[in-house]
Parts: structure tokens; sequence; C-alpha cells
């Protein structure tokens, strides 16, 4: 009787963890649409050309001015975070459910992903 509790149990961890993952990718993915509809919106009535990206050192100022352009990178800036925010998530929910293994691989990932990132930049 133990072993069908305890993969009863782990069935709603799993399923909350896919719960947990795929609604931060729903929203990641539903933010970033709604940025873009937003950033051809400005593009419309601003008369304003999209042209190329804009840098990430300009982009607050950008997007302080309502740049058309700048909405648009900050859409593909947090299409691109959203898998590492299901990462995030990941990893909270097995910190919560006390799941060491996991939350370890999540945190060793994430260190992966932050040196690649600032290799990138070097």
């Amino acid at each position: 009787m133990d072993y069908v509790k305890e993969m009863q149990n782990k069935d709603k961890k799993e399923k909350r963890l896919n719960i947990w993952v795929s609604t931060s990718l729903k929203i990641g993915v539903y933010v970033s649409i709604v940025m873009v509809v937003i950033g051809l919106i400005l593009t419309g009535f601003g008369n304003q050309n999209i042209g190329d990206l804009v840098p990430l050192t300009q982009l607050p100022s950008a997007l302080l001015h309502l740049n058309a352009a700048a909405v648009i990178t900050l859409a593909v800036l947090i299409l691109l975070l959203t898998p590492v925010s299901q990462i995030v998530v990941a990893m909270v929910v097995m910190l919560l459910e006390k799941d060491k293994i996991y939350s370890g691989i999540c945190l060793l990932l994430l260190c992966i992903l932050a040196i690649s990132i600032v290799v990138s930049f070097v």
C-alpha cells in the first residue's frame, strides 16, 4: 500500500510541476505577443520605422520614448527569457517539494546559462 501512495504522490508532484511550467511558458508567449502587437500599433500610429532591434544599452530610454522597435525588442527578449523562467519555476517547485536532486540540477543549469550569457558579452 505504501508503494501505491508513493506513486500517487509522485503523480501529483509531476502534474503540479507540469502545470506551473506550462503556465510560465504560456505567460511568456502571451506577453511577448501582446508586446509585438503594441509595437506594431506604435509603428502604424507614430509613423515610426522599425528597422533593427534596439541594443540592450539603449532599450530603457527607447522604451520611455515609446519607440516601436524598442517595444518589439523587449518582446523578443521576453520570448528568449521564457525558457529560463521555466527553469526558475521548476527549481522553486522542486525546492518547495524538498527535492534536492532536481533543485540542484536546475541550479546547475541556471549557472551554466548565466556563465554562457556572461561569456557572450565578453
